[in-house]
């Protein structure tokens, strides 16, 4: 089977495209098969043009929504077929929803616009493009998800809802999730600390707000205060500080780190706290969990499909500081959470592993697919 590889690649960096979600797959795929690369990407010199014509003022200030644009549209999808149709291939799997081929195609989403109008409100950090384009642009993907041969989710959660919302056929989307990006070094192990040594708290997350990053640091005051008044707070993801104030005691901001710097923080505290307000990804718990780190995270979304309340974290109902903090804090003290996550971070590697992924994608499409 010649599968096809269809990524619009960020220019010059495509490890850089989607956080390396699509690099990553593409080399798993290309080590089990002949992947096809289909690259229908706007040419560059059409790029200011666009980006100057489709300027906005939006909610964070002014942007361009040219990649939403319907010329820009247009153009990957009519690119993409000519590409796939010229290539002889037996199936195409898309990180996105570019189009429609005759060759019979997969869709690889980590969200949907139905769901980003849907939640809107907790989404709005990210108002990187007008509701109206959101809701064009969900309709348009609904169309292109009628005419897919299946969709694949990084998430049970995405699917169900997915379904749910009328946007695909239930019998033909299928969960293959995502792999690690952040792994523990080969043969790394989180270190033993009695209860009374576990303080450091890490979170990581560009996108503050949506993330609870401002729950976690009410939780925070409330742990040094109540408990223990050596808790600390690691802060990693957003550009600058998000606040008017600076980081409160007990906060370290680090910002924007890469992919080795965040394994070291991994590997260098106790607990990971990321209670968001909406998420449609889990893979952040999930690489926390690969480094043996127990989480504690909120019972909604796909948050909870990694963690499990009482054996490798726990799971709150409510952005509410006091009850993050009492979660963190029955957490830090529990040893038999602590031996668990030591002793599942070898399977919760193997099963979110860009190659498991890689096995399920092509499974589905095998199923699914031309046969």
């Amino acid at each position: 089977m010649r599968l096809g590889f269809v990524c619009a690649w960020e220019p010059g960096w495509p490890e850089a495209t989607w956080s390396r979600t699509p690099w990553s797959l593409r080399v798993a795929l290309r080590d089990r098969i002949d992947v096809v690369d289909v690259d229908p990407g706007v040419p560059l010199a059409a790029r200011p043009v666009l980006k100057a014509l489709y300027m906005r003022r939006l909610p964070r200030g002014w942007s361009s929504t040219w990649k939403w644009s319907r010329p820009a549209e247009s153009w990957v999808e009519t690119r993409m077929r000519r590409m796939c149709a010229k290539s002889g291939l037996d199936a195409a799997v898309h990180m996105g929803d570019y189009g429609i081929t005759a060759t019979p195609f997969f869709p690889y989403l980590d969200l949907t616009f139905s769901l980003l109008d849907r939640y809107w409100d907790q989404y709005s950090e990210s108002q990187w493009i007008d509701r109206g384009t959101i809701r064009r642009r969900a309709d348009r993907q609904r169309r292109v998800l009628e005419q897919a041969a299946g969709t694949l989710t990084i998430s049970q959660w995405l699917a169900d809802e997915a379904v749910a919302m009328g946007d695909v056929d239930p019998g033909r989307v299928r969960v293959v999730g995502e792999g690690v990006n952040v792994a523990p070094d080969p043969g790394w192990r989180p270190p033993e600390r009695e209860a009374s040594d576990r303080y450091r708290l890490l979170f990581v997350g560009r996108e503050f707000h949506r993330k609870g990053g401002d729950v976690v640091l009410d939780a925070l005051r409330t742990l040094r205060a109540e408990h223990d008044g050596r808790a600390t707070l690691t802060v990693i993801g957003p550009e600058k500080w998000p606040l008017r104030t600076g980081p409160p005691p007990g906060v370290t901001f680090l910002g924007r780190l890469s992919f080795d710097q965040v394994r070291h923080q991994f590997a260098s505290h106790d607990l990971f706290v990321m209670p968001s307000r909406f998420d449609p990804s889990p893979h952040v718990l999930t690489e926390a969990l690969a480094h043996g780190m127990p989480c504690v995270t909120r019972r909604a979304f796909a948050l909870s499909e990694p963690v499990r309340a009482g054996e490798n974290g726990a799971l709150v109902d409510d952005l509410d500081a006091p009850v993050v903090a009492a979660a963190v804090q029955g957490v830090l003290v529990d040893d038999t959470i602590y031996e668990t996550c030591r002793r599942e971070m070898g399977d919760v590697l193997y099963e979110n592993s860009w190659s498991r992924t890689a096995e399920k994608v092509l499974d589905a499409v095998r199923e699914l697919g031309p046969g």
